[in-house]
């Protein structure tokens, strides 16, 4: 898990550098406790793991969201670090309701379709963050 968290945040590193952000060391803290943690977190958890004050906590989420690495899940009002490469305007995330577990997915086919029935209304998505909510296979597998 480890190496798997270090690749995630070598990527992160390299983007932020090549795009020439400052990722300063409140940013570093956050985006580094959610790719630890592998699974969402509200921000007072980020703020209770870092012992940092919110407002601190809450800029560096929202640099964090803005640059995409990071996705807020409205539902659940927490944050989880990006499964993807970090450039998409979509994401479908899979929450389980028994276990909290959350799937990233993007499926190019779900998204046309959005885009499609967005046109239909003359309206323009500029981003796409659907959460479906239901039972994952590991807790199917329990019932």
């Amino acid at each position: 898990m480890q190496r798997k968290n270090d690749k995630q945040l070598a990527s992160v590193w390299s983007a932020c550098e090549q795009r020439g952000w400052n990722v300063t060391a409140p940013r570093q803290e956050v985006i580094e406790t959610l790719v630890k943690a592998g699974k969402p977190l509200t921000a007072y958890e980020i703020i209770d793991e870092l012992g940092a004050k919110p407002p601190t906590v809450y800029r560096a989420l929202e640099f964090w969201v803005e640059t995409g690495f990071v996705h807020k899940l409205d539902s659940k009002n927490a944050f989880v670090f990006c499964a993807e490469t970090h450039d998409h305007a979509d994401a479908l995330f899979l929450v389980c309701s028994e276990c909290e577990n959350v799937e990233e997915i993007h499926d190019r086919k779900i998204s046309n379709a959005l885009e499609t029935l967005a046109k239909h209304q003359h309206f323009h998505i500029n981003r796409a963050l659907t959460e479906l909510h239901g039972t994952c296979s590991a807790c199917c597998k329990g019932h």
